[in-house]
């Protein structure tokens, strides 16, 4: 299966999931990777000279994510190991 054939609720966010989707794939075949590395390379190949940019935007909209005490819709622990390291 293929990340653009998924219609809800992703495909219509992939701006900001983008990144996190690239890395999974990465770890599902080597969780031993460093997902923040696997972030900054998704950044460094998507935007090229914009990629400090971007990589410390999408900190800080992941940092606003986990530090928000509201319960979600989404799964917050479905990839804990990777977003917290």
């Amino acid at each position: 299966i293929s990340i653009y054939s998924i219609r809800q609720p992703y495909s219509e966010h992939y701006d900001m999931v983008g990144a996190e989707f690239w890395a999974m794939q990465k770890l599902f075949w080597n969780p031993d990777l460093d997902p923040e590395a696997l972030r900054a390379e998704f950044c460094r190949r998507t935007f090229g000279p914009a990629a400090d940019d971007v990589i410390a935007f999408y900190r800080l909209v992941r940092e606003a994510w986990y530090s928000e005490s509201m319960p979600s819709s989404y799964n917050d622990e479905a990839f804990p190991t990777a977003a917290n390291r």
